[in-house]
């Protein structure tokens, strides 16, 4: 006998196949609802970047450190030894630079960050670029000049990085932050991979410990800025994320290496 021929398949009537449709549909509608109520909650829990990164500002106790704005006027004449002296003699701040350097001043202001103290190096462009920034009086010091101009002052090249080192452990006046404004930090002279390869008007935030050491918090371009006011960055920001389980520290951000300082 032929046992293929005495298998009867059932088919499913018609009531039956409909309603083992909606049972499957209503089974990935359930699977669907979950993932979504799951991506909520997660949503929910976790911080967003924009908010921490301005919170943690606005709580001062931070170094940021800027590079000065964009700059393309001239070229540093470092043949002589005294043109750090004259503006004549550097490389100088563009219109845009001038227009960006006043633009962050207003953003900061408006953010309503605490700044206490303002530094900058010796040379004209990031002089000029921390006294646009309108945060308050302007102190040079060759602590935060580039390599160029530290060795063309007589100063111990070796010495540099302890320079930086200094200015970005100093704890800043309770309440407020402390602007640094500098160069790009040449290789092997670095006090931290970020300052080598920061782009002109980018800014690194640094956060001072008691024992003089400091931790990178997060990088920001000159653009990301305004959106601080945002409680999340869009995705095309370069402002970094913090860590899971705390603001800090935020995961680094590398903008790409110029070869001018």
């Amino acid at each position: 006998m032929n046992m293929l021929a005495m298998t009867r398949i059932p088919v499913p009537q018609a009531d039956s196949f409909q309603g083992l449709l909606r049972n499957r549909w209503a089974g990935v509608l359930m699977v669907v609802w979950c993932f979504i109520g799951s991506l909520g909650r997660a949503e929910a829990q976790t911080p967003k970047p924009g908010a921490v990164i301005r919170d943690e500002l606005r709580k001062g106790g931070l170094v940021i450190y800027l590079r000065h704005a964009h700059a393309d006027q001239g070229e540093d004449q470092i043949s002589d030894p005294t043109y750090w002296k004259d503006c004549a003699k550097q490389r100088m701040l563009s219109p845009e630079g001038r227009a960006t350097a006043h633009k962050i001043g207003l953003m900061v202001k408006g953010l309503q960050i605490p700044v206490g103290k303002v530094y900058s190096g010796e040379l004209c462009r990031a002089k000029q670029t921390a006294e646009l920034l309108e945060l308050g009086p302007v102190e040079t010091t060759s602590e935060l000049n580039d390599y160029n101009t530290w060795k063309a002052q007589g100063n111990d090249p070796q010495k540099l990085v302890a320079a930086y080192q200094h200015r970005l452990g100093a704890m800043p006046p309770a309440g407020t932050n402390t602007v640094l404004v500098s160069h790009t930090q040449r290789a092997g002279f670095c006090a931290h991979p970020a300052l080598d390869l920061i782009e002109m008007g980018s800014v690194a935030i640094f956060r001072p410990k008691a024992d003089g050491s400091f931790e990178l918090l997060a990088t920001l371009r000159s653009s990301d800025w305004e959106l601080l006011g945002f409680a999340e960055l869009p995705s095309s920001s370069h402002a970094t994320a913090p860590a899971p389980g705390g603001p800090a520290p935020y995961s680094m951000k590398f903008m790409g290496p110029e070869a001018k300082k």
